[in-house]
């Protein structure tokens, strides 16, 4: 309905420009909500970013404590090294 209002030479009376701009502000309020939630959705997805790096960092450091050159004695490595 709206697009056609658009198109034509439509003139809203007093009544339909105050529930207009009612509807505008509605509209307003809704995208200043969205606004607000993008933002803390932005913010906790930094968050979890951060929270998988230090948890990559730290499975690094774990897997390393398995690799297989841990497993050879100390007499070993030293005549390698």
């Amino acid at each position: 309905m709206t697009l056609s209002l658009l198109r034509s030479s439509y003139c809203p009376s007093d009544s339909e420009s105050n529930d207009l701009m009612a509807s505008i502000e509605s509209f307003s309020s809704q995208i200043a909500a969205y606004k607000a939630h993008i933002a803390s959705l932005l913010q906790a997805l930094q968050f979890l970013r951060g929270e998988k790096s230090k948890a990559d960092m730290e499975r690094k450091k774990k897997r390393s404590l398995l690799s297989p050159i841990r497993r050879l004695p100390p007499e070993i490595l030293g005549e390698i090294f």
